[in-house]
């Protein structure tokens, strides 16, 4: 054997070593991109498994949140429920703005959003929520702002509707 024919099996062994290395990058790339969807939606949800148990524990809090959310009398609550509706309704708004921003850069897939994003607009097109969001919006990101101007109405109805019976459940 010469040395062409030496040089020429080197060649076709380190071209085939670049494929084969290509591949394996190409396989982990697509491992690390599976794993980085599933972290992203199990922070989804835990978020919102969080924000609800919170709502949930406290009693009174859970009452307060939805008829602050439902409600278009602010001035029928006392300064510390105000205050209290501000810190839920604020924790409301940013565990679903992480959602959609993971979901509009492509972190999360949109079925993420999509699955839980009815939930969220049901209690955003509240009138409480609704004024709370009008005095807060600076502090959401503005593709967040953005799709909420432009929602539509919602496909569900919030917990206190279930709660109290609304015609369109019964």
């Amino acid at each position: 054997m010469n040395w062409e024919a030496m040089g020429a099996v080197g060649e076709v062994l380190g071209a085939a070593a670049v494929v084969a290395t290509l591949i394996y990058v190409s396989r982990q790339l697509r491992e690390q991109s599976r794993a980085l969807t599933t972290t992203v939606r199990d922070s989804a949800f835990q978020q919102i498994q969080e924000w609800n148990y919170q709502i949930m524990a406290d009693r009174e809090l859970g009452h307060l949140f939805q008829r602050g959310a439902a409600t278009e009398d602010w001035d029928g609550f006392s300064p510390e429920e105000r205050s209290r509706l501000m810190h839920a309704f604020y924790s409301l708004f940013k565990v679903f703005e992480n959602i959609y921003v993971h979901t509009v850069e492509g972190s999360a897939s949109p079925e993420i959003w999509e699955r839980n994003c009815q939930i969220f607009l049901a209690y955003a097109s509240q009138p409480g929520c609704r004024r709370y969001w009008a005095h807060r919006r600076g502090t959401l990101d503005d593709r967040f702002v953005e799709m909420l101007e432009n929602m539509g109405t919602p496909d569900l109805i919030t917990g206190i509707q279930i709660a109290e019976g609304t015609p369109s459940l019964d």
